[in-house]
């Protein structure tokens, strides 16, 4: 309850600034989903704003005594805005942490699901303190099966909510089949959507979807790690699954040149002579690259063992 107490504050924040924003995972999922706030558990909140409000949703945070990331010049704002989604703001003493997004998936995963649509269609929700203004019916499933499958759903609990969601009378199943298509996540939903039909018994969709083969095998080793209780996706896993949410071979060859060679925040903290200018960030990843080949590789390798051994 504190979490919806303090998304009830912070709403009331950003709306008398007439920011347009919205909430989307926990106490809203837990409502819209469980039917109430106190069924299902959430460790932080998740915003969504447009990339013009960020600086001023950040005074917001400050205000409240949030504390977020370090610094960032100007470039390397702007190189992160291009780069990444979100950054992460936490509450010190009071346990709250807010992710804030400028958008929901890195340009590596392309541009699914634009922010500016998602606010153009969003609509208010009830919790205890007050309402709050959430995604609609469609885009909240499509978001719920993005988010698991960009995770290469580690947690059974994110089938359960895509279940849970998908029994909605808001849902209109020919606009989120339609809406799918034209923002490549048929694959999110199908691995979302068959996940909870082969491990929980979750009835079929009201819609015809398909996947390529990459994708159903991968949902098979999904549901095989998913069927034991303590098993959790390696990196290799993880990555395998977002490249297979990439439905182009030009778009996957972009979201192995983003993984190898654009920055990260840590970059920054690190080499802040060398992630000054772009050509910094490019020079600093190359350099890298042998390194993290070769981790990547002994992970690879010990696990392996491991994983025919499960199989």
């Amino acid at each position: 309850m504190r979490l919806a107490a303090e998304l009830c504050i912070l709403s009331s924040e950003l709306e008398a600034r007439g920011v347009r924003w919205l909430a989307f995972k926990g106490p809203t999922l837990a409502v819209l989903a469980w039917g109430d706030v106190t069924r299902r558990q959430f460790g932080d909140l998740d915003l969504l704003v447009g990339a013009h409000d960020i600086e001023l949703v950040e005074a917001v945070l400050r205000q409240r005594g949030y504390t977020g990331p370090a610094e960032l010049t100007p470039p390397q704002r702007r190189a992160l805005e291009r780069e990444q989604c979100a950054r992460e703001w936490s509450l010190e003493g009071a346990g709250v942490s807010v992710d804030l997004h400028w958008e929901l998936t890195p340009p590596s995963l392309g541009r699914c699901l634009p922010a500016a649509d998602l606010l153009g269609r969003r609509r208010m929700v009830h919790l205890p303190m007050g309402d709050v203004p959430t995604a609609a019916a469609e885009d909240l499933l499509l978001l719920a099966c993005q988010h698991g499958s960009k995770h290469a759903w580690a947690q059974l609990g994110w089938v359960v909510d895509v279940a849970m969601l998908a029994t909605s009378p808001e849902l209109n199943w020919r606009t989120l089949a339609a809406r799918a298509q034209s923002e490549t996540l048929t694959t999110a939903v199908w691995w979302g959507i068959e996940l909870g039909r082969r491990l929980l018994g979750a009835p079929p969709p009201m819609v015809s979807l398909s996947a390529p083969l990459g994708a159903r095998i991968m949902l098979r080793r999904m549901e095989r790690r998913l069927r034991r209780v303590d098993a959790w996706p390696g990196r290799v896993e993880v990555h395998l699954a977002q490249l297979l949410l990439v439905e182009s071979w030009r778009g996957r060859a972009r979201w192995l040149t983003r993984q190898a060679l654009m920055p990260r925040e840590s970059d920054w903290s690190r080499m802040p002579a060398l992630a000054a200018t772009p050509l910094g960030f490019v020079g600093w990843r190359l350099a890298a690259l042998p390194a993290r080949f070769v981790r990547a590789a002994g992970r690879t390798a010990s696990a392996l063992p491991r994983a025919i051994r499960r199989s």
